[in-house]
């Protein structure tokens, strides 16, 4: 038995663990075995009773381990190899059989087909997928199913499979049958017994509207069906419109009073539009606009910036629709220009508009400004006018005169004209300077003190200045100087 375990070639091996397990069974009962495998040098043991019975546990634990090898390579070999060979086209599969043989066939084939194609096939209430489908099954019976709803009818069949075998078989598949439509007896209905809806009014003569349609005025009544409704009183354009929900029940009457609220309507347009609408202090937008308000009187402010003049004032409101309209004014603000000297053109963009001192009306936002006089410099400036404005400007000559200064201090000090250090006085110094304002500073190092005086000279012009810089005192007067 162990010999035909190891023999090479496989066919001469145990083909199935059963006829292995039949043989062990007859070696433990003592019986011959169903195949014997001579060996080539004939070797003679004769063994007790005694040896035997210890060689045949031995025999046994050896088959045993050679059993369970055989099932672990199977299980983790075999099979997985078989796994692999179904997923593999059917040619594939067959040509791998052929290069390898594991064994006798084990398995069919069947083969589907469907007219239409397309349909679903169930093999053993498992799907398969749609029409043609070739399997790999295990012998035996198997349920087909085949369907393709909801056109055709379902069909079953049932198939015996034998190992090596390839089974086919092509379905036609019957259209299902239109399904008669059921006749339906119509059942006699009984009309439903009418409600009643009575409307009252506070002013009466209010518009009734039951849904979307007008029924009447008020006092009103009416006959209608059970059910819901929605229904709207209005006696516009002087009272609010109310709108309400109402249930009628068969053979009850839905009694409904309603007061109706004086409503104040205000319709503002203004000139220019887009001007701001203010009403008692609260922003509510820009005009033109219509508002619903409150009660009939209100403060009423309208303003569009600072370019346009502002209505403030308060109205009085009747019931309805008030129209409102309203015209602003652009602000006019006057521009005075004086110069020194005077006698200067003055002009605003390219229009020139006198000669200083002049007064230019009705100006707002920004104005370019051009002061010109012959021989002195040209002024040019952009004034923002939101109110009356008045300036003076100081022109200044294109070529200076001079004028001379003459300083006298006691005891002394060191004197800057303009922030420049002309010397010390004592001496006496006389110093030409340029037409205009001039700033002077005294300093004394040695009193600890520092004075400063403002002179302004003309062309041609001669001053003194004399300074005491214990007391701080000074003089200016005009003086006449040689040249």
């Amino acid at each position: 038995m162990i010999l035909k375990c190891m023999e090479k070639d496989r066919d001469k091996r145990y083909q199935l663990a059963v006829d292995l397990l039949d043989d062990l069974k007859r070696i433990e009962e003592g019986l011959p075995t169903t195949d014997r495998v001579m060996p080539r040098r004939k070797t003679v043991l004769r063994a007790s009773r005694k040896r035997r019975a210890f060689l045949v546990p031995a025999i046994l634990l050896f088959v045993a381990i050679i059993v369970g090898g055989g099932y672990l390579y199977y299980d983790q070999v075999l099979q997985k190899g078989k796994e692999d060979e179904e997923a593999k086209p059917a040619e594939t599969a067959a040509q791998t059989t052929q290069e390898t043989p594991v064994a006798a066939p084990q398995s069919g084939y069947i083969e589907i087909n469907s007219t239409p194609e397309e349909a679903e096939v169930f093999i053993d209430d498992k799907s398969e997928g749609m029409t043609p489908v070739k399997r790999e099954l295990p012998p035996g019976t198997h349920r087909i199913r085949i369907t393709k709803s909801p056109d055709y009818e379902e069909m079953t069949d049932v198939m015996e499979i034998k190992a090596g075998e390839t089974f086919s078989k092509n379905y036609v598949l019957i259209p299902q049958k239109p399904t008669p439509p059921q006749k339906i007896t119509p059942q006699p209905t009984i009309a439903p017994q009418p409600g009643y809806l009575e409307i009252t009014s506070s002013p009466r003569g209010a518009e009734v509207y039951v849904g979307r349609r007008r029924e009447g005025i008020t006092p009103f009544r009416r006959e209608l069906s059970p059910g819901t409704y929605r229904i709207r009183v209005a006696k516009s354009p002087e009272y609010k419109e109310i709108t309400d929900v109402v249930e009628i029940r068969a053979g009850e009457t839905s009694l409904k009073n309603y007061a109706l609220a004086l409503v104040y309507i205000l319709k503002i347009n203004t000139d220019p539009v887009g001007a701001d609408v203010i009403i008692d202090g609260n922003y509510r937008g820009k005009a033109p606009m219509q508002l619903e308000l409150p009660r009939s009187t209100c403060q009423l402010r309208i303003e569009k910036g600072k370019e346009w003049s502002r209505i403030d004032e308060r109205i009085s409101l009747r019931p309805g629709i008030n129209s409102l309209r309203r015209d602003l004014e652009r602000m006019k603000y006057s521009l005075s220009i004086k110069t020194n000297p005077s006698e200067a053109r003055v002009s605003i963009g390219n229009i020139q508009f006198g000669i200083s001192p002049v007064k230019i009306p009705n100006l707002f936002g920004v104005s370019k400004i051009k002061i010109e006089k012959e021989g002195y410099k040209t002024i040019e400036e952009s004034i923002i006018i939101e109110s009356d404005i008045e300036k003076t400007y100081e022109l200044q000559k294109l070529i200076l005169g001079t004028g001379k200064i003459r300083l006298k201090v006691h005891p002394y000090a060191d004197v800057l004209i303009d922030g420049k250090l002309i010397g010390e006085v004592p001496p006496i110094r006389i110093q030409e300077l340029e037409e205009g304002k001039h700033t002077i500073e005294f300093v004394s190092s040695r009193l600890n003190k520092k004075f400063t005086v403002e002179v302004e000279i003309g062309d041609g012009e001669s001053i003194e200045i004399r300074m005491n810089m214990e007391t701080g005192k000074h003089t200016k007067a005009k003086i006449s100087l040689l040249p």
